[in-house]
């Protein structure tokens, strides 16, 4: 079976919320010791704790649609990771008899994300330095040699102003 060699979470609900299934990645996951048609899912997940999963739950039950979603969850024995979780409700006799929960650990993703969102934060704060450091050592200058040629009134006044237009466009 392909769930059984998946280092992903695969449970199978049954619409009274009893796992009927839990691939082997699911059944170390968890402390508690899963019982197909026995353990319930809020064993495993409190309401209190995941009331945004169980109401995306009930709405896959009822409507029978495929939802799919990020969330990050604390278990026990791995700690706080984030995840992606796809519902695919199963049908018989026209209604959902169960539910496939497929749980799929992104948590290096989400980190690798966020070490980029900060090592382009800290780019940002070089560059506005790196921007700071332009305007005192070349635009403060330009504007010198602005005001010393309207002082001036000389000959090239007009070309030398064109020149550090040009210059300070440039920069």
């Amino acid at each position: 079976r392909l769930a059984e060699q998946l280092d992903d979470l695969i449970l199978v609900v049954t619409s009274s919320w009893k796992i009927s299934y839990g691939n082997p990645a699911a059944m170390s996951t968890f402390p508690t010791h899963i019982n197909p048609d026995i353990t319930d899912l809020r064993d495993l997940f409190p309401e209190e704790s995941f009331r945004g999963f169980y109401d995306t739950l009930n709405s896959a039950m009822h409507d029978g649609s495929i939802r799919t979603w990020s969330m990050e969850i604390t278990f026990p024995l791995q700690g706080t990771c984030w995840y992606d979780i796809s519902i695919t409700p199963l049908k018989g006799e026209n209604q959902v008899s169960s539910l496939v929960i497929y749980i799929h650990d992104v948590s290096y993703r989400v980190q690798r994300e966020e070490e980029i969102r900060r090592a382009g934060l800290a780019q940002l704060e070089l560059n506005m330095e790196q921007f700071q450091i332009l305007n005192d050592e070349i635009r403060n200058p330009l504007q010198v040699i602005k005001g010393y040629n309207l002082l001036q009134n000389g000959l090239y006044e007009k070309q030398i102003d064109e020149q550090l237009t040009i210059i300070n466009d440039l920069i």
